[in-house]
């Protein structure tokens, strides 16, 4: 019990570190926790999460996938795998596991930001802004959503006056 409370309450500073920048001390701690806890689902997670933040991608899909083997069913897990995928490069797989992320948290405006990114990188406009819409229906003032709605409409707009 005492392991298990100290374990969690390091996962929390690592994630006090991560909000405020400090991702090599972050992922530092949180390699040191793996050693001491290899079969906690979020000490992965966190750890892949920031590995994504450092954009080492390849490592945070590894470990993001061992945490999903750990605790399958967690749409965060699924979220972070499918950011993880999409930034590097594979917008199907990041698709896929995105789209699982939104079954199992379909009210994470988070989610269909993330989607609507990728489907306008896949130059798939019309669903990326069906996304942007989805998501400012929750979260009507969030601003990543409300930048992707502007920079759609002027894509959906000159790619109107191209045509």
């Amino acid at each position: 019990y005492t392991t298990a409370m100290t374990v969690r309450k390091q996962i929390r500073f690592a994630e006090q570190l991560v909000s405020e920048g400090f991702f090599e001390q972050a992922k530092d701690l949180l390699i040191d926790l793996l050693e001491k806890d290899s079969k906690n689902p979020e000490v992965y997670y966190v750890l892949g999460d920031v590995l994504s933040k450092l954009l080492r991608f390849d490592e945070a899909i590894l470990l993001l996938q061992k945490a999903c083997q750990l605790y399958p069913e967690h749409p965060l897990i699924h979220q972070a795998l499918g950011w993880a995928f999409f930034m590097n490069g594979d917008l199907n797989t990041g698709r896929k596991w995105l789209l699982q992320a939104l079954a199992g948290n379909p009210d994470d405006e988070r989610v269909y930001t993330d989607l609507a990114a990728l489907e306008q990188k896949a130059q798939r406009l019309e669903k990326a802004t069906r996304y942007v819409k989805q998501g400012l229906r929750i979260a009507p003032t969030d601003v990543f959503l409300l930048e992707l709605s502007h920079l759609l409409h002027e894509m959906i707009r000159s790619k109107n006056q191209v045509n």
